[in-house]
């Protein structure tokens, strides 16, 4: 026996066990605790002092009626329920046979998880999902995911906690075969109980309170217990859980809870830290990063309540994009101090780049940022393989849609659609060039009906603002034989640089700059440039210069040196010196002002340009803007798309 004994009352026993060591094991026959004395926390220390008695047993066990009133107080000592047994009373009541490990290994214990595989414990309402007589409200996708998808790559593990949580399932039979599942099919997890309950201490310290309920206090457990066995991994899909606990269970005891879906990512994310890194965005203070299963109180600010939306809806919108990684993207996008302003959630479904997240926090750049956004869009679609891109979300910000308009894209009663063509055409291959881009079954014949007219309508009568207008909306679709003026431009690297993002340079671009759309290149002379038509730029370097990108020059300006400056400050990289030492013997600049500038992922080399001008019978003049023929135009773009 052991007896708790209160010093200041040395000759009554506060509380007492009653046991016998059989075996390996130690084995509790009465836990009592004085009427007077309860709330003390006696039961907890004496079952404590048993297993520092006993460390070297495998465990304490323990037997109870389920009707008796102790019942609910085991969990809280560190017992898990096992089984259920008849008694030996003449009434054979049913006994609850309750456990509390000593983490000791056996035969059946968890060793770790095979080399290629990654371990991942489940809570109750997944479990039952899988294995429940009846089919939960896990979809039968995830189900597959589960199973079959993630089958070779994750180990899935229940905590000991399972066993209290299958006690409380109504029906014997089931919560017999249930058990039996649990113990044939899944290794036993090595906790220490007393281990479990410092890391559970822990965790409710930093909650700030007890859970309430008991389903709460066993969402809780199963947590700790896998911080308690070295499982960094626990998946739920109890929408509380992810909501309340996961950002503490990462911070605190070092447990990433995640749901079904996010689970592709997740361990996507543990295998590629690199991708889900910041990245800065076009070489500015602004970062765009993949978002990861740790980013939910950055992805929940982007929660559109003042439309009408449920935050239920939200969450699951953007778990099921995490579940289709990594064909799907959640694209994050944070200004210099971190802040997120942007969020785009994207999935390719056959030909057409769905984006079902399209959301926007109020910025001081919002309007350039939305048509960073539009264009960031055409990027995805060409990185997928897509061509079209269809806005799904009806909660997507408006500055957003008012940018994907002016980017090409038409509204309807299904969202924003768009087509993009990643290729160089003719006139006379553009509308079986156009038919193809819309030939998706998800595309109606209403929807393509615009873009095919146009195409019609250039192909038989050519100018240059409708085949510039359509290269825009079909962008980075190129007419190579439309009859628009093409410029070779030089410019010097520094420029360039802050212009385009191209050589990239270690210092970081102007923000505001950077993430424009639009942008102004000064210079003193004229040489015949006119807008609407194409600008390639020319960037000089120390042992060759390159053909770096293609722009729509829309704009041509010419003024005082002064009021050029003032009207396109916000645009250019040049400095109040930097124009008026441009101007000409008359203070007079030219400004041309670009949109839509495309850096070729292949630059084309001075060498190769003198070889194709060269071929034509061109001659090449680089030290100023200078107008190139159309067959010197297609060949250079044939070249830099290869």
């Amino acid at each position: 026996m052991l007896v708790a004994i209160d010093p200041a009352e040395p000759s009554v026993a506060q509380g007492y066990a009653a046991y016998r060591t059989p075996r390996n094991e130690v084995v509790l026959a009465h836990l009592v605790v004085r009427p007077e004395a309860r709330g003390q926390q006696i039961a907890r220390s004496i079952v404590g002092r048993l297993s520092e008695k006993f460390p070297d047993r495998r465990g304490i066990g323990a037997k109870c009626r389920p009707d008796f009133p102790a019942d609910p107080f085991w969990p809280r000592l560190g017992f898990v329920a096992l089984g259920s047994l008849v008694g030996r009373s003449q009434e054979a009541h049913l006994l609850t046979y309750w456990w509390r490990d000593h983490g000791h290994a056996d035969l059946m214990t968890w060793s770790g998880p095979p080399p290629s595989a990654f371990p991942v414990v489940m809570d109750a309402n997944v479990f039952i999902d899988l294995h429940g007589a009846k089919p939960g409200s896990l979809s039968p996708s995830t189900r597959r995911l589960l199973l079959e998808v993630l089958g070779d790559r994750i180990e899935l593990l229940v905590t000991p906690e399972m066993y209290n949580e299958m006690a409380r399932v109504a029906d014997p039979a089931e919560r017999r075969r249930l058990r039996n599942i649990i113990a044939s099919q899944y290794p036993r997890l090595p906790v220490h109980a007393d281990r479990f309950e410092s890391i559970r201490e822990v965790f409710v310290r930093s909650l700030g309170k007890e859970p309430a309920s008991t389903q709460d206090q066993s969402d809780l457990n199963h947590i700790a217990y896998a911080s308690a066995a070295g499982v960094s991994t626990v998946v739920t899909r109890d929408n509380p859980v992810l909501r309340h606990l996961r950002s503490v269970a990462a911070a605190d005891i070092g447990v990433d809870v995640v749901s079904p879906e996010e689970l592709v990512a997740h361990i996507d994310e543990s295998e590629a830290v690199s991708a889900y890194r910041p990245a800065a965005l076009l070489g500015t203070g602004y970062s765009l990063k993949e978002a990861g299963t740790g980013d939910d109180s950055q992805l929940r600010e982007f929660f559109s309540y003042a439309s009408g939306e449920r935050l239920r809806d939200y969450e699951q919108r953007l778990r099921a994009l995490a579940g289709t990684r990594p064909s799907s993207s959640r694209l994050l996008l944070a200004d210099p101090t971190g802040t997120p302003i942007a969020l785009l959630g994207t999935l390719p479904l056959g030909d057409v780049l769905s984006v079902p997240v399209a959301r926007m926090n109020q910025t001081a750049l919002q309007a350039t940022l939305a048509a960073q956004m539009a264009s960031l869009l055409r990027t995805c679609a060409s990185d997928a393989g897509a061509r079209a891109i269809r806005i799904t979300d009806p909660h997507a910000h408006p500055v957003l849609i008012d940018a994907l308009l002016r980017d090409g894209f038409q509204m309807n009663a299904a969202g924003a659609l768009a087509i993009s063509v990643p290729r160089l055409c003719t006139l006379n291959e553009l509308e079986a060039v156009v038919t193809g881009a819309v030939s998706d079954p998800s595309i109606s014949g209403d929807e393509a009906d615009s873009w095919l007219k146009s195409a019609r309508r250039l192909a038989s009568e050519p100018s240059a603002r409708a085949a510039l207008s359509l290269e825009r909306q079909l962008r980075p679709m190129c007419i190579v034989d439309a009859p628009v003026d093409s410029w070779l431009v030089p410019i010097r690297p520094q420029f360039s640089a802050q212009l385009f993002g191209y050589p990239q340079e270690l210092l970081a671009r102007r923000d505001g700059l950077g993430i424009s759309v639009e942008h102004v290149y000064y210079r003193g002379g004229r040489s015949g440039e006119a807008g609407p038509s194409r600008v390639l730029w020319y960037v000089s370097g120390a042992r060759e210069g390159v053909v770096m990108g293609r722009s729509e020059l829309i704009e041509v300006v010419d003024g005082p040196w002064e009021t050029v400056f003032r009207d396109f400050r916000r645009l250019g990289v040049y400095t109040r010196g930097d124009v008026r030492s441009v101007a000409d013997g008359r203070g007079q600049v030219r400004a041309l002002r670009v949109v839509n500038t495309e850096v070729f992922p292949r630059p084309l080399p001075l060498r190769n340009l003198r070889r194709f001008a060269e071929g034509l019978g061109h001659s090449l003049q680089l030290r100023s803007p200078s107008r190139i023929r159309p067959d010197l135009f297609a060949s250079i773009m044939k070249e830099v798309s290869l």
